[in-house]
């Protein structure tokens, strides 16, 4: 193979005025050359036809036209520094271009995407709506029409398709809440193991069903007064929010969320009650098992009672805050009472606190005797009838 001219082989080597004619001449190739569809063997035959040279010269015209862009200017061919790029590129056609002749005969409009403007519009529109939904969602403020003392029992997680769960403790609550005059429920959640991904085997070591365990998640949700219903992580499994969410239309519920039941009782006499429930308060300790609540109550005091489950044990821990106000937090431990994996845990297992009820006393003269916490049931009902009694509401 002839050997390069050094202007040839130098991307910013100057052409000699006779190599532009000869190049010129040959522009027809160029596209070609650079593409790879015109080997040098045939370029090298075209070129000695047309102009009458040696294979030198064609050689070094096939460098240039092959390795060079094509620029406007004095520079009519060289290649940019590396990492630059061409002032103007070769026009492509392109099928998404407006109006484009993309064939003999046929064209098309393409459609016009919408403006940056109407985009930040529509979604300056979608933030707002949903900014002022969260807002409006974030404190539920329930007006008690009833005077007098009223009651609230805090279910722990139910687990009803479980083969552990204490049915004659759920019963009990269930009748005994439905029974009483002034006593209400709050769900904190797991009403079902809803086991998901590979947990879904465990269903081989429970003997009720799926369908089972959503029928009586119906029953539980439709039997009692609900002030609120907490998603769990179990409920929060697959679809399952959305089925216990369906389930409650047919019952009577406050608020259900995933999050943070934030509640305000106002009453017809005395001072509004507030209520924090969640799943599951943020914070452990190996030496106190109420550490999440009571942490919500020392860095958000909004409440007055604050009250999660999850962990299935129970606790109870009451402190005056910085306002003068006693602040009330427990545990639930919930109805779960054989559970292989607390065992293989290794996890203490607490017999007792599967509910727990705090009388909400508006009108008390005493701070300490607005909220009362009885973690018996039938007790808690008989002593809700006896101050009723005593204040001239007994029905």
């Amino acid at each position: 193979m002839p050997a390069l001219p050094k202007w040839a082989s130098d991307p910013r080597g100057k052409i000699p005025e006779k190599y532009e004619r000869w190049i010129e001449e040959l522009s027809d190739c160029r596209e070609d050359v650079r593409a790879g569809r015109l080997k040098k063997k045939d370029f090298d035959k075209l070129a000695r036809q047309r102009l009458g040279v040696g294979g030198g010269v064609t050689h070094a015209i096939y460098t240039v036209m092959r390795n060079r862009v094509q620029m406007t200017g004095d520079d009519d061919f060289r290649i940019p520094k590396h990492g630059g790029k061409p002032e103007r590129l070769p026009s492509l056609r392109s099928w998404d271009r407006e109006t484009e002749v993309f064939a003999e005969g046929l064209t098309w409009d393409h459609p016009q995407a919408d403006s940056v403007k109407d985009l930040i519009q529509r979604r300056t529109a979608v933030f707002k709506e949903k900014y002022e939904r969260k807002k409006r969602e974030k404190i539920t403020n329930v007006r008690v029409r009833m005077n007098g003392p009223i009651a609230i029992t805090h279910l722990g997680d139910p687990h009803v398709d479980a083969d552990g769960c204490n049915w004659p403790e759920l019963i009990k609550a269930v009748e005994t809440i439905s029974k009483t005059e002034g006593m209400y429920a709050g769900n904190i959640g797991d009403t079902t193991n809803n086991w998901v991904g590979s947990l879904q085997r465990l269903y081989a070591d429970q003997s009720s069903t799926f369908e089972e365990g959503v029928r009586l998640a119906e029953w539980l949700l439709t039997s009692v007064p609900w002030l609120y219903v907490i998603l769990g992580n179990h409920d929060s499994w697959n679809n399952g929010s959305t089925l216990v969410k369906q389930i409650l239309r047919r019952g009577s519920v406050a608020t259900c969320t995933a999050g943070t039941a934030r509640i305000e009782l106002t009453f017809p006499k005395g001072d509004p009650i507030r209520i924090m429930a969640k799943h599951d308060f943020k914070g452990t300790s190996s030496w106190n098992r109420i550490h999440g609540p009571m942490k919500a109550a020392k860095l958000d005091p909004w409440a007055d009672i604050y009250v999660s489950g999850h962990k299935h044990h129970w606790a109870q821990h009451i402190h005056e805050g910085m306002d003068g106000k006693p602040r009330y937090s427990m545990t639930v431990r919930g109805y779960k009472y054989c559970d292989a994996y607390a065992d293989v845990g290794g996890w203490y297992d607490h017999d007792l606190g599967s509910s727990c009820t705090t009388i909400l006393n508006p009108t008390a003269t005493s701070k300490t005797e607005r909220i009362r916490c009885i973690w018996d049931v039938e007790e808690a009902a008989e002593y809700l009838r006896w101050v009723r009694r005593r204040q001239g509401y007994a029905s």
